[in-house]
Formats: C-alpha cells, structure tokens, sequence
C-alpha cells in the first residue's frame, strides 16, 4: 500500500524524485503497480473459488452417498435429499456471479486502462452482490446445515439417538453452529469486506489516472 501511494503522490504531483532514490515515476509505474494490487485481491478470490467448489463437491457427493447407502431409511434420505437442495440455489448464484465463465472478469489486469477499469467495475459489483446473497445464505443456511450434519450424525449412531440423549445432540449442535459462525465470520473478513474495500480503493484511484 505505502508503495503505491508514494508512486501515486509523485506521478500526480510531477516530481521527479522519491525520497532517496533519483527515478523518473511514469505514468505507467503507477498503472503497473495498480495491476500488482488487483492481482493480490484477485488471488485472495480465486482461493475462495476454488475452496468454495470443493466444498459443494464434498456436500453433494456425501449426501448423494447417503441417500443411495441409506435407500429406504426415510429419516436419512430425508436429511440428505435436503441437504442437497439447500446448498443448490447457493451453487447457482455462486456459478453467475462469480464462477463458471465469469471467472475470467476476476482478472482484469491486461490491456488498456480503460478496460482495465471497465472490467473491474464489473467485476466488484459481481462480488458485492453475490457476498450480500451470500450474508443472507448463511443467516438461514449455517444453522441448518449444523441442524442436518447434527440429525444425520444422530441417526447414523455416531452420536446418540435424539431421543435418548437429547441435551448431547443439543451440545453438538452449539459446537458445530460456533464452528462454523466463527469460521464464516473470519472467511467473510478475508475474502469478501478485504478484497471489496481495495477494489473500491483501486477503482477510485483509477479516476485520477
């Protein structure tokens, strides 16, 4: 950050120096750290791309194992089948807005400054509306993904019956909402607000090119 400012501070200002060292800083000195900057915050969101696609791989294939491992317990298929349908609409947001063929807007650091801007532009306000749908997801979605993973543990007997020990099913309930609240909280901070701030930073440094 420091380093594009000062490259900032001296373009704009027509200085020919910076601080100890004697350097011409050119207009495209400035583009070029710019470029570095959207770099970073894009692979910040390409982690989470692919975290997220590994996620939703490791859903579907468990609870479609269940279902078929578990054909005729109601109870199970139940639990599994709506597993699987919760985490759908969050998929196909997910693939719109930032996966599937919009991945390559998530690196907008070639050609001119102009498009540079434009597809960048496209790019934030893909990833604040998905990361709104995504705060109301998880308001709806965690507790109930800990509440399915809870009921399909206690009916797989790897922990106990619901009717037999009650106050521990509601235990490892807590735990994993805990879990997962905290997990998502920290996610949210590293792959959403961070990369959302200094993209909007970028993109108002742009305006001054």
């Amino acid at each position: 950050m420091a380093q594009i400012e000062d490259i900032k501070k001296v373009w704009l200002q027509g200085c020919s120096t910076h601080q100890a060292n004697t350097a011409m800083v050119s207009k495209s000195d400035f583009i070029d750290a710019i470029r570095t900057r959207i770099k970073k915050e894009n692979k910040i969101i390409f982690e989470y791309i692919v975290a997220i696609g590994v996620w939703h791989m490791i859903i579907y294939a468990v609870m479609t194992h269940l279902v078929v491992r578990h054909w005729g317990n109601w109870h199970i298929m139940a639990y599994a089948l709506a597993g699987i349908v919760m985490y759908i609409p969050y998929t196909i947001v997910f693939m719109k807005r930032i996966g599937g063929k919009n991945l390559r807007a998530i690196a907008p650091v070639q050609g001119a400054v102009s498009d540079i801007k434009s597809n960048l532009k496209i790019h934030y306000q893909q990833l604040s509306a998905f990361f709104r749908f995504k705060k109301k997801f998880d308001f709806i979605g965690i507790p109930l993904t800990c509440f399915i993973m809870v009921m399909l543990l206690s009916n797989l007997r790897i922990i106990p019956a619901i009717e037999k020990q009650l106050a521990v099913v509601v235990i490892f309930f807590v735990v994993y909402l805990t879990l997962f609240i905290t997990a998502t909280i920290v996610d949210n901070r590293k792959r959403f607000k961070q990369p959302l701030k200094q993209l909007e930073i970028v993109l108002k440094e742009m305006d001054e090119i």
